[in-house]
């Protein structure tokens, strides 16, 4: 976790850096031939929050209206897979992926990221997520 402020002309700001890493590794004697590994960044609703993914970074951000956009403001299809290292692509994961999921506001962003990928017998992988909160520094957010 890394901590900056700013603010010289506009509101004071905190910006704090979390970085979260996880390990995966097959120790099976067989190959899986579609392993899905979902986690998921805050969303706040709050809009004097603002929460930036910066790792990945071959995902657009997410806006704080749920839409995913790239740098110039063109939408982007949110079902494509973009790779990340040998073998692992991710993507956005989105409410209408499965019908079984319920979600407590449908139009809601969710931030959830899937990491799709075969893994042959004995393979390890490291999946990185950074992401960077910024809120006033007068605004007690808490850990999200």
């Amino acid at each position: 976790m890394v901590k900056s402020q700013g603010g010289l002309l506009t509101t004071r700001t905190e910006t704090t850096t979390y970085t979260q890493r996880i390990t995966v590794k097959n120790t099976r004697t067989a190959s899986l031939p579609r392993l899905i590994i979902r986690d998921q960044i805050p969303v706040s609703s709050d809009e004097r929050i603002k929460i930036v993914l910066l790792e990945p970074k071959e995902l657009p951000g997410v806006g704080m209206d749920g839409t995913k956009t790239r740098r110039g403001g063109s939408s982007v299809n949110l079902s494509k897979e973009v790779p990340i290292a040998k073998g692992i692509r991710a993507r956005w994961f989105t409410k209408d992926d499965e019908e079984t999921e319920t979600t407590s506001g449908a139009d809601t962003p969710q931030g959830i990221i899937e990491w799709i990928s075969e893994f042959d017998a004995g393979r390890s992988a490291d999946i990185s997520m950074v992401w960077e909160v910024t809120a006033p520094v007068s605004l007690n957010w808490g850990p999200l």
